[in-house]
Parts: structure tokens; sequence; C-alpha cells
């Protein structure tokens, strides 16, 4: 186990790399005593700050909500060296903006964020800081960095290509979404690990810094505090639950040992609020489950056919003692994805019924997630049909590839006009950056296998400024009975109670391979159409 890269902080006395064995905050609550395991120290002196040196506002007069200036208090304690991992919808964005507005000399900043979010990023720090902050946007590599701004946006994709001589002269980086980075063997990630070396200030920011497990995190730990997080192998030892494939020898992360103690060590430069925590009356989010058959024969057929197949497969693997390494599990996936594009279609005439009644019986208006192209293109055609016969306009997408600023013009527009009843959208083209605060009803046609990707998409409607009247955000998850649906529903609650432990100190135990397994025999023993329970 390697990470590629790694930062590393070495002693000004005696040359060894720094590793931190404790820390003491004196009295006087500024000045911190740092030991380190080469027998010498430092002392690191924060100014005291309080909720009332935080006095801005955005150019529409909107003021940092308490937590939020908690959040830029907390960076200013940790040096401006800090993780801002606050649950989706409470704006870290803005609580980064805001340490540069209580310390101008943290500029000029870089702001590393995805490629959609670049258009939506400029506006916000405008917004926030005014035309003084107004950014540059490096948008491809040929691009000339003029060292005049006090900011400057680049997506993950573009900054790797990037001559980085261009930028030694930054002093803040600001990492958004910095799950973009998890994998220590990426460019981007190379790229990003060799222009911090010698950064001073960091603000990492994300809702999900981990989506499947723990030893995600360990990039930018080690970006954070490379004093206290200096090998994978040191994190996974000392804070993982771990075996050893008898088969491929790989080393299986099953959980966190510990996950109050871990969350207790990283607590003085990694903050985390829910929505629950800041708004104890913000709407909650309740998800239900809508069952269906499989009521077109062609479509029943080809599944059926295409389960005899991979039972058929499943089991020479077994026999053959080949069911593991990265070439069994790629075709398994292959299988699943195969099976999951034909329980898509097989729900469609399910979600049109659904839709179209909750059209009929309420005033509301509706978003729909789904994930194969095909699948959605005749779920719009057709709710377009049928709307337009209603009197209201034809369905508004969200499809992969739009920018962020042609995303951001459909959700004003499906806000904005009472026609406008039916947004239709990609999971993954839709789960950042969107705010749709304004409506509380949703409908997930196609399942994800990853929780962290649903629930970006379900915290795009949970979000400030949202009426709490409204009771609840309310999202179905349409269900094809007696298929692979139905046990991918409890797989990925068991993935979602994976993440909320290593973020949120939950305890949970979790093996992705095995429940890949042992979904996999379950499909291969089936017969007679039987059929899972899903909670």
């Amino acid at each position: 186990m390697t990470a590629t890269g790694k930062l590393t902080s070495k002693c000004a006395f005696c040359g060894k790399v720094v590793k931190e064995t404790s820390r003491t905050v004196l009295s006087d609550q500024e000045t911190h005593v740092v030991q380190w395991e080469c027998g010498h120290g430092a002392f690191q002196t924060i100014r005291s700050l309080s909720g009332a040196d935080i006095t801005f506002e955005s150019d529409d007069h909107c003021s940092p909500f308490n937590f939020q200036k908690d959040g830029i208090l907390f960076a200013h304690r940790s040096g401006y060296r800090c993780g801002i991992f606050d649950e989706m919808g409470l704006g870290k964005t803005v609580q980064a903006l805001g340490c540069l507005k209580l310390n101008p000399s943290l500029a000029p900043v870089l702001i590393v964020t995805k490629a959609g979010l670049i258009h939506q990023t400029f506006y916000e720090t405008v917004r926030w800081l005014g035309m003084e902050y107004v950014a540059q946007i490096i948008e491809k590599k040929s691009d000339r960095v003029w060292p005049i701004f006090k900011v400057y946006i680049v997506s993950y994709d573009t900054f790797w290509r990037l001559d980085l001589e261009q930028l030694k002269f930054i002093k803040t980086v600001i990492l958004d979404e910095c799950q973009y980075i998890k994998n220590p063997e990426a460019k981007r990630t190379q790229a990003l690990r060799k222009f911090l070396r010698d950064k001073q200030h960091i603000l990492a920011l994300s809702g999900t810094p981990i989506k499947n497990r723990p030893d995600e995190y360990f990039t930018i730990l080690n970006i954070l505090r490379p004093e206290r997080f200096h090998t994978l192998t040191q994190f996974i030892g000392e804070h993982c639950d771990y075996y050893t494939d008898n088969y491929s020898g790989v080393t299986k992360i099953v959980g966190l040992l510990n996950p109050e103690r871990f969350k207790q060590e990283i607590g003085d430069f990694v903050i985390r609020r829910t929505m629950d925590e800041v708004f104890n009356d913000m709407p909650p989010i309740r998800r239900s489950y809508y069952h269906s058959e499989i009521d077109d024969t062609n479509i029943k057929s080809a599944y059926d056919e295409l389960e005899d197949e991979f039972a058929s497969w499943m089991k020479d693997n077994l026999l053959s003692g080949t069911d593991s390494g990265m070439a069994f599990f790629s075709n398994l996936l292959a299988y699943y994805a195969r099976m999951r594009n034909l329980t898509g279609l097989a729900k469609l005439k399910a979600c049109i019924e659904y839709v179209t009644t909750f059209l009929l019986e309420t005033d509301r208006k509706i978003v729909i997630f789904g994930h194969h192209v095909d699948t959605l293109k005749i779920l719009t055609e057709k709710l377009s049909e049928w709307s337009v016969m209603g009197g209201w306009n034809p369905c508004l997408q969200i499809a992969g590839g739009m920018s962020g600023e042609e995303k951001n013009r459909v959700v004003d527009s499906f806000r904005t006009d009472a026609r406008n009843r039916i947004l239709i959208g990609s999971t993954l083209a839709s789960g950042e950056g969107l705010n749709l605060q304004f409506c509380t009803d949703a409908v997930m046609l196609e399942r994800q296998w990853n929780p962290a990707n649903e629930e970006q998409a379900e915290y795009r409607f949970r979000r400030i400024g949202m009426d709490k009247t409204v009771g609840s955000v309310n999202i179905t998850y349409m269900i094809a009975v007696g298929t692979i649906d139905e046990y991918l529903t409890e797989l990925v609650e068991l993935k979602r109670s994976m993440m909320k432990q290593t973020l949120d100190g939950v305890e949970s135990q979790y093996n992705e391979n095995e429940l890949m397994m042992e979904l996999a025999k379950t499909i291969m023993n089936k017969k007679g159409g039987k059929k899972w329970k899903t909670n």
C-alpha cells in the first residue's frame, strides 16, 4: 500500500520528517505547543477571534449564518489549513470565501473545482466578495495566468496540465469537492500534491470526502496534516479494520477501528455539521419505495435470459476457483450494469403512471433522476407528450456534458415558469451545484451503486432558504420486483451506513466484495421468480 507523492514536513532543527506526537493549547487559547517524534517541536500562535469579528454580506444583502461564521472561525484557528466537510447544502463555499474576507492577506487564492462548477464558483465569489475579488478563470492549458488578480479558478482536469510555475505566487488553495483527489495514483492528485508542498494555507471542501471506504480519506488528511498522517500503510494500520483476502492477497478495508476516537483525532482541523444539527426545523428527507412488476414480456424475457447467462457464468467461476481478482469483479459489475439497464426500462410504465397521477392530484413540481441515456430519452418523450396534452410545457432536461451555466438556466426556468412541472436529469449530472429547494418531490428511477451519488442529488432539494413549512422532501425509489433492484436497495443502504461510520462516527461494518458476492450467489440460486424483501 503506497501513497504516491505523499506530503511530508521537515524539522528545521534536525531535518527529519516531522511526525507530530502531541499538541497542547495554553491557557491564553492562542498558543499551541507542538511536540514532534524527533524530540523537537514548535510554538504556534493563532489570534483569537469571535463571531462579532465576522461582518460581511453578499451583494444581495445576505449575511452568513452563525454556523457558517463558526466554520470561518474554525478555519482561522486551524491556521487556514483545514477541511470543511459539512453536509451538502450548508454553504461550504461561503465559509471558504469568508476566510478571505476576514483575512485579505490570504490572497492571491487559487480555487480548484469541478469543471461544471467553475462559473458557479465565479458568480459566488463576486456575490460574496465584490468586484474587488473578480477572478480569472483558467479554462485550458494555453491560458496565460495574469498575476494581477486576487482569485483564480481552475478545474481539476485542467490544473494538472498547467505550467505550475505560472502559479507559484499563490498563497492559499481552496480544494472544492476535494473527493476528486482521493486516488493518489491520479495525475491530478499528484500534480496538486507537488504544487501544495510549499503552501501554508489549504482549505478543503466536500460534503462527501469519502464515497466508499475510510482509506479514501487518507489523501486529503495527508495533504492537510502530513505530520500526523504519514503513509497510507500507517493510516490503515492505526485507524482501519481490515483483513487480507486469501485468494488475491489484497488488503480489504472493512471499516474504522474506533470511529469516535478517529473523529476526535481529526477534530482540530476537520469540521462537519449536518443539516439537522444547524437547522433543527429543516424538513427531513423521506425515502419511500414504489414496487412494480415487469409487465413487458420482451424485457422480462431478456432479463430472464441474462439471469440464466449470469448464473451459468457464476457457477463456472465458482467451480474453477476463479471467483476473485480484478477481472472477475470487472465482469461481475458488467453483468450488474446490464441487469440495471433492463430494470430501468422495465420501470418506465410504472414511473409514468406514478408521475402523471402525482401531477393530476397535486399542484407541485417533480424531478426524475435516472442513469441510462436510452431510458431517460424514452421517459422524456412520453412524459413531454402527456404534459403538453395537459396544458403544460414539455419536460425540462439536465444531461451530462451541460455546463454549469446551462444547468442553472434550466433550473431557473423550472422554478419561475408554472407551466414547467417536470424536470428530468441524469443523477450524476444533477448531483452538484444545483439549488432545487423550491421543489419537494423527486423520483429515483434507477439506483446508483454509490449512496453518495444519490445523496448528492437528494440534497439539491434540502438547502438553505427552503420553506420550513413544507413538511418533508419526498424521494420515491422505483423498484422492479424480482430483479437485481430489490437486493441492490439493501446493498446501497449498507453503503450509506458505511459512509456515516467514517464521517459522523456511527458504528457500522461493511465489505463491498462480500456483498457483491452475496448478491451474485442470490441471483444464481434464485428459482421460480423468488422475490427479495426490502424495508
